[in-house]
């Protein structure tokens, strides 16, 4: 009962103040830091050369003798002017050039004609419709009004329009390189449909007419200089079995005596004649040329 020998207890601490109480310390200490006064930097050192002694030295010694420095050896540049001149007149040998500046005179001499605007537009039509074609013809399509025309060596690619009036055009454009390539143009007015004739090295295109006595096949063909002898005769039999009016009409690239009189026998034309003198094919060839040389 005696209150001296009551022990004390300790005051109730409160945590919020106490947080702001460590709080408003380390403000405090942060503040006081920013307004000490920043340490002076010390002096640069200062180094001063030595003194040289003016006692001559007691053995002298010999100077090397310094090599000569070699001037830098300069390469000749070749005058830009005669570069780009080179790279020029090679860009213009490039095949494609060639092509579009053809078909750029066609345009030219097209607009120089003396015709009705009409007729122009319409010539102009076929040459711009045939920029890939090599050797097509436009203007004999025009005043002849051929009933189909055969085609090869198109040069077409799936992103060429080809189209002709009053033509409805059947095309097989090579793939996998630049060149080759056939076609077909048939009238609207005739009755036909395109069929589908796969083959192993040469590009064929085919349609067949429909007429009263049974249908007629009408191939347009063309035969790769390189590709092989063998094949070539194997794809001429899925053309011509089990058709008894069929026509192939191309470029075979098969020459033979009997059609060529002035070149020598090659493998495919040999192969040729002996196939169509097994299987009683007539081989009807042109007295004209058949290349069209360039105007």
């Amino acid at each position: 009962m005696n209150p001296s020998n009551k022990s004390l207890t300790p005051p109730k601490v409160n945590a919020w103040e106490e947080k702001i109480k460590k709080r408003k310390e380390k403000m405090e200490a942060e503040r006081l830091k920013s307004q000490a006064p920043a340490p002076t930097p010390a002096p640069p050192e200062v180094i001063t050369p030595k003194t040289q002694s003016t006692k001559p030295p007691s053995q002298p010694t010999a100077s090397k003798p310094q090599p000569k420095p070699t001037p830098p050896q300069t390469a000749t540049p070749q005058p830009p002017q005669e570069i780009s001149l080179i790279s020029t007149l090679q860009e213009l040998q490039d095949p494609q050039v060639v092509e579009l500046l053809t078909t750029m005179k066609k345009i030219v001499i097209i607009a120089k004609q003396e015709k009705t605007q009409g007729e122009k537009a319409i010539e102009l039509s076929g040459t711009l419709t045939a920029l890939p074609l090599k050797s097509t013809n436009w203007k004999d399509i025009n005043s002849n009004s051929p009933d189909i025309i055969a085609i090869q060596e198109t040069f077409l690619r799936p992103c060429f329009t080809f189209n002709f009036p009053n033509y409805s055009s059947y095309r097989n454009d090579r793939l996998t390189h630049r060149g080759g390539g056939t076609a077909i143009l048939v009238k609207n007015s005739i009755a036909h449909h395109s069929i589908n004739i796969y083959t192993n090295v040469v590009e064929v295109t085919a349609i067949e007419i429909e007429g009263p006595t049974g249908n007629i096949t009408i191939c347009s063909l063309y035969r790769p200089p390189a590709s092989a002898t063998k094949n070539f005769i194997q794809d001429l039999s899925k053309i011509f079995s089990n058709r008894t009016q069929c026509l192939t009409v191309g470029d075979f690239n098969a020459k033979h005596r009997t059609w060529n009189l002035n070149r020598p026998n090659n493998t495919p034309g040999t192969a040729l004649f002996n196939y169509a003198r097994a299987n009683g094919l007539v081989i009807s060839v042109p007295t004209d040329p058949t290349i069209i040389p360039a105007q």
